[in-house]
């Protein structure tokens, strides 16, 4: 048994050249470099790797969360989602529960955190869903910015569920609509 061949022609690949275009904190750097060829790891004269002594690109340690290792592929991106409050964790917060699925209000909420949003006004929105008592107090504001802004809309004319699962149809949408609102193009 083994290959008698590999095909990558069906395969999306990243080219080495465009990986930097796949970290966001590179852009800045990413014409900058010494050499043209630079793969951002060792090479004399990169501009990323500057960045990240000068502290300018974030290197991102331990979450704190007791159940997130720190060797996980997701900790630095939860580390990176409390240190920027997008996420205080779950139950008394010093676990943040990777495996557990999420709810629509959690989804949103995080989203709502990441893009930094304050609503000061709106909340009638809320008026027309029976089940608005039902919304998490640190939710509120979140939900409100995510009807008011088309990201969310009820399950129904007069149910918003916030405590049900989100599905991954509802979580697809949420992110593409967030995206087109609030993500550089």
């Amino acid at each position: 048994p083994g290959f008698s061949a590999f095909d990558t022609g069906r395969m999306e690949l990243r080219r080495k050249e465009d990986m930097q275009l796949t970290f966001r904190e590179f852009r800045p750097y990413k014409d900058k470099c010494q050499f043209l060829d630079c793969a951002h790891i060792k090479e004399k004269g990169c501009a990323v790797l500057d960045a990240v002594a000068e502290g300018k690109i974030l290197f991102y340690g331990s979450s704190g969360f007791t159940d997130v290792k720190d060797s996980s592929m997701y900790a630095p991106y939860i580390t990176w989602a409390k240190e920027a409050g997008v996420t205080s964790g779950t139950g008394d917060g010093t676990t943040f529960s990777p495996n557990m699925v999420i709810t629509r209000e959690q989804m949103v909420t995080m989203l709502f955190r990441a893009a930094g949003i304050t609503v000061t006004e709106g909340y009638e929105v809320l008026d027309k869903y029976e089940d608005k008592a039902s919304i998490s107090t640190y939710a509120v504001e979140a939900m409100v910015w995510a009807i008011n802004t088309g990201i969310v809309n009820g399950v129904s004319a007069t149910k918003l569920a916030p405590q049900n699962l989100a599905t991954r149809a509802q979580g697809t949408k949420v992110i593409l609509l967030f995206a087109e609102k609030y993500l550089e193009k």
